[in-house]
């Protein structure tokens, strides 16, 4: 905040229902943080990070941050339904809650996780989750090495560097 306000840069907090116009053709869609903030659960500050819905023409993601369970289950009255989904907090095992993955219906979901990192993710129970909500593919950083994902709004590729997967998602 001290650059920011140090160097006239602007900014905007923003929360719950606030979209951002990136581009015509793009909807930015803010989830999370609601107004007021989440307090009081096991984890405030994770429960509080931003989710992002971003559809650009029939193609939708979401980044749902680190937040848990419990913020994942706030966000079920809303519109959730994406084509790819980046798991929520790392797959930790508070987190990807069934409710959520079936709202989400997600056909992928992308795990940022590096190899024997010290707090286990993407934790089994997590994964075990993700398949039972019937995801067609789930890639791993830690297994696929960079995930890079190309769309026109229509279709969407994904390709990863280490594995050599790759899905065209029609």
């Amino acid at each position: 905040m001290d650059t920011i306000e140090t160097r006239g840069i602007p900014f905007r907090v923003i929360h719950a229902g606030d979209t951002v116009d990136l581009d015509p053709r793009i909807t930015m869609e803010i989830l999370n943080p609601p107004s007021p903030l989440l307090l009081g659960t096991n984890d405030d500050i994770s429960n509080n990070y931003i989710v992002v819905k971003l559809t650009y023409g029939n193609f939708s993601v979401m980044f749902p941050g680190d937040i848990t369970e419990i913020a994942e289950e706030s966000l079920l009255g809303e519109d959730l339904d994406v084509d790819v989904l980046l798991a929520t907090h790392h797959g930790s095992r508070n987190s990807n809650s069934i409710g959520f993955l079936n709202a989400a219906t997600p056909e992928v979901v992308v795990i940022y996780a590096g190899l024997n990192n010290q707090y286990g993710h993407p934790n089994q129970e997590s994964i075990d989750r993700i398949n039972s909500a019937g995801v067609n593919h789930i890639f791993i950083t830690y297994e696929d090495g960079t995930i890079t994902l190309t769309t026109n709004g229509e279709t969407a590729t994904i390709e990863t560097a280490t594995s050599g997967r790759m899905i065209t998602i029609p």
